[in-house]
């Protein structure tokens, strides 16, 4: 497993910033898994809530269904993925 691109507590302690640095499809995948963490402080503090603020702010309008569709597959860890988009 690597290690996390984004800083979830440090990005929610600076009122999530969009991290430029990093391209969509990078912030995606980083997104789908937090989003899916059993750890609260990951999913709801971090993730979560850096989604909301960058949906609201259309960060993420070109990406959004691909980040759907990788949360909905990474919710059923455990569980047979079927589906075209949960291989």
């Amino acid at each position: 497993m690597t290690a996390a691109l984004v800083d979830w507590p440090s990005l929610a302690a600076d009122g999530f910033p969009y991290p430029a640095h990093l391209p969509a499809s990078r912030l995606v995948d980083e997104l789908a898994v937090a989003l899916v963490s059993r750890d609260p402080g990951v999913r709801d503090d971090g993730a979560y809530a850096a989604a909301a603020h960058w949906i609201r702010e259309g960060r993420l309008d070109a990406v959004l269904e691909g980040l759907g569709d990788s949360a909905s597959c990474g919710s059923v860890i455990g569980r047979s993925r079927r589906g075209p988009s949960c291989h």
